[in-house]
């Protein structure tokens, strides 16, 4: 499995409570699992968080070279209620020095 860092950006001017994100992750083109993550996080405005999700069956990616990715999925909210569709596409580069980690 696959453990993954996810940054959470509220850019809203009021704080906001965090209770899930639900997504689909494709590396390089191609689906690679999906991940679920159950959330009580408190955002303050224009602030971000770091939270861990897994995705079961990811294989070894190249050493080598940057890598694409993209995102797609839900991201929801508990005050306010809300459902946020969202999309995030860019690359991973693998840490030098540092095996089977990318950033």
């Amino acid at each position: 499995s696959w453990r993954v860092a996810l940054r959470l950006q509220n850019f809203s001017t009021f704080p906001m409570r965090y209770s899930g994100i639900d997504a689909k992750l494709s590396i390089d083109g191609k689906d690679v699992g999906a991940l679920s993550v159950a959330l009580d996080l408190e955002i303050l405005a224009n602030s971000g968080d770091v939270v861990e999700a897994r995705v079961q069956g990811g294989s070894a990616l190249p050493q080598d070279r940057d890598i694409a990715y993209q995102l797609e999925g839900t991201i929801r909210t508990s005050e306010p209620s809300e459902r946020f569709e969202f999309e995030r596409s860019s690359r991973l580069s693998p840490v030098p020095g540092v095996a089977n980690t990318w950033r």
